[in-house]
């Protein structure tokens, strides 16, 4: 019996959350990002795409694609709280749950349906629930593998709803480009192009394996699997004990821009630290996850002398991993940072030795300035010792 597996994808969720906060931005092409030509847009509302803003634009080039955009600083805090909602409303439906990244999961709902007179009925109820209660859009694919389920949640946003079957893979899937296909980066759709592969039917039915191994690696026979409806049907469920704790996202372009690396990692680090300090726990070890356009990962990780959980000391060691072990050769889609070996802030224990004194108390100044910056979503103030 085949599976019913689910990817459920919050729509433009940054930009969904600060409307949510004002609502006067409703409707407005919105962005957020911070407000210096250096920066990145992190994503963009429906509003802003019109005119071609998307997420990992530089915001001057955002700016003079979208006169009137309306630029917000981004608040993490926020979006982990909102995040949170969103998973704890989608685990009263299904246990069996594999998040994604902060705004999308893969779930298998296969038992949960099995006595559901109408199971699109009851999916379509996941997405009225999910608005409802924490004022988020999301679309919904469904289909019998994590491929399929995955573009069926991109077929119509937001707030799709969308079946695919095997059966519906040549009919829905084929026509559309292959730059459309998850899996294929924007430049490996631009060599396929180049040697007459223009659709996802075309991929599929390709029998020149030279030219697709030397343009997609190993993982050429995986995606072709992809592209004819076949893929991994197992959700693999995370483990409620926090061992560790981590973020990661997937890039609207996959990139070799190590500065934007860089800011990535400075964000997703921020997040790690709002969940280590609200569980209380403190991490010996800090980790970094690269995923190339063949979805192969490199896994990085540094053991400290203490044990931390703010922001600035997981970002500086999550940049220095990133700076050591990745020099812009191969472009990245997913990124990720991990606190791991976490035990409670209360049983911190500094090791002492004839040659080291104990540690000053925590600068009040130092963690009111967090606190700011935390709540502003941005490095908005520095002691003047830093500039």
């Amino acid at each position: 019996m085949a599976r019913v597996i689910i990817h459920v994808d919050l729509n433009a969720f940054y930009a969904a959350c600060e409307i949510l906060e004002n609502p006067s931005l409703k409707d407005k092409p919105l962005a957020i990002g911070n407000n210096s030509n250096k920066s990145v847009i992190s994503t963009a509302s429906y509003e802003a795409r019109k005119y071609g803003v998307n997420s990992a634009m530089p915001v001057f080039m955002a700016k003079k694609k979208c006169k009137d955009l309306v630029l917000v600083p981004p608040h993490f805090d926020l979006y982990h709280r909102k995040s949170n909602e969103f998973f704890n409303i989608l685990k009263e439906y299904s246990p069996i749950m594999e998040i994604a990244s902060v705004d999308e999961c893969y779930m298998d709902i296969t038992d949960a349906i099995m006595n559901q007179k109408d199971p699109l009925t009851y999916i379509k109820n996941i997405q009225r629930d999910v608005l409802k209660r924490t004022g988020l859009g999301c679309s919904i694919g469904v289909a019998p593998n994590k491929f399929l389920a995955k573009m069926a949640s991109d077929y119509q946003k937001p707030l799709g709803l969308t079946l695919i079957r095997k059966k519906d893979v040549p009919r829905m899937l084929w026509p559309l480009p292959i730059g459309n296909m998850f899996g294929i980066g924007k430049k490996s759709a631009a060599r396929l192009i180049e040697i007459g592969i223009k659709t996802i039917g075309d991929f599929a039915k390709c029998e020149d394996v030279d030219s697709l191994r030397l343009i997609l690696g190993k993982s050429y026979y995986t995606l072709q699997g992809w592209a004819n409806g076949n893929g991994d049907d197992k959700v693999n469920v995370e483990d409620n004990e926090s061992k560790s704790i981590g973020n990661s996202t997937t890039l609207s372009e996959n990139t070799t821009n190590i500065e934007f690396l860089t800011k990535v990692i400075n964000d997703l680090s921020r997040n790690v630290s709002t969940r280590a300090k609200e569980e209380k726990l403190v991490g010996l070890c800090v980790g970094i996850s690269l995923k190339d356009e063949n979805f192969k990962t490199i896994s990085r990780s540094v053991t400290l002398k203490h044990p931390i959980n703010d922001k600035e000391s997981i970002s500086i060691e999550a940049t220095k991993l990133l700076e050591d072990n990745y020099k812009g050769e191969i472009p990245i889609r997913l990124v990720g940072v991990t606190l791991k070996s976490l035990k409670p802030e209360n049983e911190k224990i500094e090791q002492l030795n004839l040659f080291s004194l104990p540690q000053e108390k925590e600068d009040p100044v130092n963690s009111i300035i967090e606190k700011i910056n935390r709540k502003l979503g941005y490095e908005a103030v520095k002691k003047a010792s830093k500039l």
